[in-house]
């Protein structure tokens, strides 16, 4: 994932998958990297369909000005 901007944050928990299909046991074992760029790694788990990759906006990835993602206020 690249943003236009460095960030701060963006831990595991602001990530969910959405599977499609019978795909089943699939999920996020990791989110590393740094400035405008994280990697998220994913582990696939079984059956056939899709994975979609959401982000919460829960304002814990700021930019450098600490303003949040989307402005203050959860919104998921």
């Amino acid at each position: 994932l690249t943003s236009t901007a460095p960030v701060a944050g963006a831990p595991a928990a602001d990530f969910a998958l959405a599977p499609t299909g019978s795909v089943s046991g699939a999920s996020i074992a990791n989110v590393a990297g740094t400035g405008s760029t994280r990697t998220v790694t994913v582990l696939t788990g079984n059956g056939s369909g899709a994975l979609g990759l959401d982000l919460a906006d829960d304002d814990s990835i700021v930019d450098a000005a600490s303003n949040p993602l989307g402005g203050p206020g959860a919104d998921t």
